[in-house]
């Protein structure tokens, strides 16, 4: 069983105004992706707005991004749902697919205890084929994963690693610092701290910005891979002017999304379409785009 490495970027999902998933150009983001160098896809994540969709739809979504990719690079399949019954559940449909790995959050919504929390990726992990990655996202969530939690998880049989987007980076050092292994990997989920997180320990990171320019989170990483940090920080400061894309909006999928279909590789519809962008924000990303140079 190997551990995730390098860079991961979480795909978006394009839709056609009618809600609809446009086949078309997710095979062209995806295709986009690979051609740039990556080494895994996150599919059906947050970016990819997988609690908004079907079980159908993930499954169909997975499906065409597995068949595109061609085994090229690992596939991470998202099952972002509220309770266990309902994340194996989904396991259980796409597991054909045969995932690289799985990706499943804290229950949704209801707060519960870390011991909770351990028992239901516990149960998660043992009915999944495929090794499972911890997806601590506190904000969306409301059930944080502690360190300690994290922890004991890195000892159960079958789960390899954890995405870390609560924005903690002390614990996240912590972990990355002391406690990373050959069987669990610490992956950071926050664009910001990319190179901090992988000088600090990590051995990958997971990126939704990457989906509009991915040449320098891949360019990062080989640097890293070389251990020049003076590419590394200077491929960083590329990203944190990309990264304005989502602080003069102040919405982070959606200007993400916007970015996308503006170099024509997405369309600019949220599943719910309460999240789209108005012209005016849509606006202002395409100034950031014109004015850092990003025009593919």
């Amino acid at each position: 069983m190997t551990t995730p490495k390098g860079i991961v970027n979480a795909i978006l999902t394009p839709f056609a105004e009618n809600g609809k998933i446009d086949f078309h150009l997710l095979e062209k983001q995806t295709s986009f992706l690979i051609d740039g160098g990556l080494n895994g896809l996150f599919v059906n994540g947050s970016t990819g707005e997988g609690l908004l969709l079907t079980a159908e739809e993930r499954y169909e979504i997975l499906s065409c991004i597995k068949e595109v990719s061609n085994n090229r690079v690992d596939l991470y399949a998202c099952c972002i749902q509220p309770t266990t019954h309902q994340v194996v559940k989904d396991i259980e449909k796409i597991q054909s697919l045969d995932p690289d790995y799985v990706v499943a959050v804290p229950p949704l919504y209801y707060s519960g205890d870390q011991d909770m929390l351990y028992i239901h990726f516990k149960e998660i992990a043992s009915a999944s084929s495929a090794p499972l990655v911890l997806y601590n996202f506190p904000q969306m969530t409301n059930n944080p994963l502690r360190l300690e939690t994290l922890i004991r998880l890195a000892e159960v049989e079958n789960i390899i690693g954890v995405k870390d987007s609560s924005g903690d980076f002390l614990s996240f050092v912590q972990g990355a610092e002391s406690h990373a292994t050959d069987k669990f990997c610490w992956m950071q989920g926050d664009d910001l701290l990319h190179t901090s997180s992988l000088q600090a320990g990590s051995e990958a990171v997971v990126t939704g910005l990457g989906n509009v320019s991915i040449k320098n989170h891949v360019g990062l990483y080989n640097a890293f891979l070389r251990r020049d940090y003076d590419t590394m920080w200077a491929h960083q400061k590329e990203l944190n002017k990309l990264y304005r894309i989502i602080t003069v909006t102040g919405k982070g999928i959606p200007a993400i999304k916007a970015a996308t279909a503006i170099l024509g590789r997405s369309t600019f519809p949220m599943k719910d379409p309460w999240l789209n962008l108005t012209k005016a924000e849509i606006g202002k990303v395409e100034s950031i785009l014109t004015e850092i140079g990003i025009n593919q």
